[in-house]
């Protein structure tokens, strides 16, 4: 188990340093939301949606920094029940 965690982190560590060569810094930070989109995608449960866009407070200023939104999704059945 100690190998998949360590083989993970080569795997993150190796895609920051190659996203590092980007000169553009929206185009290293795409990257860099792509590398962990993707990281996310594989390691979460499929209930778990990972997206991309921008957190504000409530006078709708925008962070700093590119966040990247995970929320659970919850599904509701609707149930139709016929009379026999």
């Amino acid at each position: 188990m100690l190998n998949y965690f360590l083989n993970i982190q080569k795997e993150l560590l190796h895609a920051y340093e190659n996203s590092k060569r980007l000169k553009h810094n929206v185009v290293k930070g795409s990257e860099r939301e792509i590398i962990i989109s993707h990281f996310l995608h594989r390691h979460i449960p499929n209930r778990v949606e990972v997206g991309s866009g921008m957190i504000v407070d409530q006078q709708t200023t925008s962070m700093k920094l590119t966040e990247i939104p995970v929320r659970k999704l919850i599904f509701y059945w609707q149930m139709s029940f016929v009379q026999i």
